[in-house]
């Protein structure tokens, strides 16, 4: 019986070490596939002349050349190309299928498409003509498409495979069965994505009109989640363009995309490279020398992470780009609405070879200048935040104590937390109560049966000599600041990091909250629903929101719809879940972008979901729009609902912070549980006066969750 056993666990031994190994190797032996489709040669056909372009033969040897190169060392025999006539729309499903089947799970997909881009009618039965219909999250009325060779020109047939564009959906169907085996997947769209936006041929343009004709109904939808990270030249009511250098074509996007490339430094992202590219395409236009708006953009399909280059995925950086840079300054962009302020510091993320700093010496809601401290800076370099000036100014703290402590120890433990808080730029101690600020209050609150025993006429409990030493974050009105703010100090050394993360996330949370302009925001309604589930909900008969929570779709129908100021100071139980709609009756369109922060749980963007691309928070002139998902709140505590309008995309990453909570379940979305992200360089935008009145607005509600 001993020998059996012996036995089994021998086993069991060897083979954990073959797991193990197996783990480890994974990355080792995966392989880099790269597909490159470029079509610059549009044949003239029967019915439709497609207008043919000058760079995309470029472009695919442009990236060629980098993927054989170091750091990506490709191997040739691994990258397929497929140029003009082979780049069919059965050429190009063909190769996506042979890309599937030559991939293996760990393996890395780069796939680049150059030529033009356009649209046709969603074949849905289920949208409306008459507005904008959600249909599988996606708010829309066409199908966007890629042009392949020999598409729309009759000379395939009419209507045939090959006589059609290749639609969103069949590319997502092709791109989630690649993510099923690996998902470390890049592609890159260097097209048009918006037939509206030209009706005519136009030389330069990558993008024509859109087709009219009936297509067969396609019944594909992607089995599997979409992975990786998507890259797209332009926004979906512009065109990409072209432009020369040195006498050659290149499409605009891919040749910043290929600069931003070669100026790889040790550890970035394609997140990183995305970014430089947009620096480089804005120098561009801001120095003169291009007059057009191409605005790239970028979606993260892999649980809201970014993708090492030839790495690993990790949490997001919360960065900006140098703009423009000269040997005394640099323009950055980010401003105010991106959480940058005046006075705080920026280093360069991963220099290659000395500390490079700079300091924020103007700032506007959508950029900012800054003075170079250090080192040398140029355009397209990345930075990360590495000291936070605070809109507010710096938060004042007074220390005191219970006299039930005695002399010594309240000596020793104010001049011990006094010492540790000097560390931290954010906080300045003061000797008497100040109209704001904080107090640390250090007693020994006396409990009983779990809850404190407040002592009649009093604000805080009363102290007893035994009791668990404890330090308070008040108002100077002896307010507590949130339930959270309460941290024992038994074990004093983790008890002081412990008090100082949750005065650093509270002292965040406000300066979000002082994001706002004193005038009016723009004319946009948004419009906050309670609900309740009910699986009978009518959506012709009633306000229905679509909610998953666990992978379980569920209806719920709303039993309260007010405007969102209508909701401050509003009482509701815990429980309670909310979803949101909206309605833009301004002039113009508006990224909306849905905050939720309280002191427990910290702030994250309810809208729009993290894995969508930024034109999804584009809300349009005059069509209604539910929100994505809802919040749900289990735990009593104050709420604030934050809803921020701009003119220009924000990157919402610079909005999520932690809370001040020591564990537990938090208000959370229905839709996206967002997972926490812990850096510190996560820090909130100062009030500033508006640039003008219809280029940025916010409006806010507190709500009290109590029993």
């Amino acid at each position: 019986m001993l020998n059996k056993l012996f036995e089994i666990k021998q086993m069991m031994f060897y083979l954990s070490i073959l797991i193990l190994i197996t783990i480890s190797c994974t990355n080792v032996f995966a392989a880099n596939h790269a597909l490159l489709i470029g079509i610059a040669n549009y044949p003239s056909g029967k019915k439709e002349s497609v207008n043919p372009l000058k760079g995309p033969h470029n472009d695919v040897k442009l990236m060629e050349t980098i993927l054989l190169e170091k750091p990506f060392n490709f191997s040739k025999d691994n990258i397929e190309i497929l140029l003009d006539q082979n780049a069919t729309h059965t050429g190009i499903k063909a190769a996506f299928e042979g890309l599937k089947a030559r991939t293996k799970p760990g393996d890395f997909v780069f796939i680049f498409y150059a030529g033009h881009g356009s649209q046709t009618k969603n074949d849905n039965p289920e949208v409306d003509k008459e507005q904008c219909v959600k249909i599988q999250g996606e708010c829309q009325q066409f199908d966007q498409t890629l042009v392949p060779f020999g598409s729309r020109t009759g000379l395939y047939g009419d209507l045939t495979e090959d006589d059609r564009d290749i639609r969103d959906d069949e590319i997502n169907v092709w791109l989630s069965e690649i993510g099923n085996i690996t998902d470390r997947i890049v592609t890159v769209f260097d097209s048009c994505h918006s037939g509206s936006a030209t009706r005519a041929p136009v030389a330069g343009v990558r993008g024509i009109s859109m087709d009219t004709r009936l297509y067969p109904k396609t019944n594909a939808v992607a089995r599997y989640p979409l992975k990786g990270i998507s890259i797209g030249a332009s926004k979906s009511v512009e065109v990409a363009h072209e432009i020369s250098i040195n006498e050659q074509s290149y499409g605009r996007f891919t040749w910043f995309f290929s600069e931003a490339l070669e100026a790889l430094k040790p550890g970035e992202t394609w997140g990183d490279v995305f970014r430089r590219t947009e620096a480089l395409m804005r120098e561009e236009s801001m120095n003169g020398l291009a007059t057009i708006e191409q605005h790239p953009q970028i979606t993260f399909h892999s649980g809201n992470k970014d993708l090492e280059i030839l790495g690993e995925f990790t949490d997001l950086k919360k960065s900006i780009v140098v703009t423009a840079a000269d040997v005394k300054e640099v323009r950055l962009s980010a401003g105010s609405l991106s959480g940058v302020t005046k006075g705080s510091i920026y280093r360069v993320l991963n220099p290659l070879v000395e500390s490079s700093e700079v300091e924020i010496t103007a700032v506007t809601p959508f950029s900012s200048v800054a003075k170079i401290l250090n080192g040398k800076i140029k355009s397209g370099d990345i930075l990360v935040e590495s000291q936070h000036a605070y809109s507010i100014g710096k938060i004042k703290i007074l220390i005191e104590s219970d006299e039930i402590l005695a002399g010594d120890q309240r000596k020793n433990l104010s001049v011990r937390i006094s010492d540790y808080l000097k560390n931290f730029s954010e906080f300045e101690l003061v000797s008497e109560r100040q109209n704001d600020g904080w107090i640390i209050y250090l007693f020994q609150p006396e409990q009983a049966g779990g809850k404190y025993v407040n002592a009649p006429g009093l604000t805080l409990p009363s102290s007893k000599k035994g009791a668990e030493l404890q330090a308070w974050v008040l108002s100077m009105k002896e307010e507590l600041l949130d339930d959270t703010m309460r941290v024992n100090l038994s074990d004093l050394e983790n008890g002081l990091k412990e008090l100082t993360r949750k005065m650093k996330n509270m002292a965040y949370l406000n300066d979000l909250k002082k994001i706002r302009q004193d005038r009016d925001p723009p004319n946009v309604n948004i419009f906050v629903h309670q609900l309740i589930e009910d699986e009978n909900c009518n959506k012709d008969k009633m306000k229905c929101f679509s909610l998953s929570n666990n992978n379980q779709e569920k209806l719920y129908k709303a039993i309260d719809s007010v405007d969102l100021k209508s909701m401050n100071n509003k009482k509701l139980p815990p429980g309670s879940i909310i979803g949101f709609s909206v309605e833009n009756k301004a002039q113009q369109n508006y990224y909306l972008y849905l905050l939720n922060i309280s002191a427990r749980d910290g702030a994250f963007v309810q809208f729009p979901p993290k894995d969508r691309p930024p034109e999804y928070a584009l809300v349009n002139i005059g069509i209604p729009k539910d929100l994505d998902g809802a919040i749900y709140f289990p735990n009593t505590g104050r709420e604030t609902i934050k809803v921020i309008l701009s003119a220009e995309a924000i990157d919402t990453t610079v909005f999520e912070s932690e809370g001040t909570r020591d564990a537990g379940t938090r208000g959370s979305s229905l839709l996206n549980p967002l997972e926490r992200l812990l850096s510190r360089s996560a820090t909130r935008g100062q009030s500033v006066a508006a640039p003008g009145p219809s280029k940025w607005g916010t409006m806010e509600a507190e709500m009290l969750i109590e029993r």
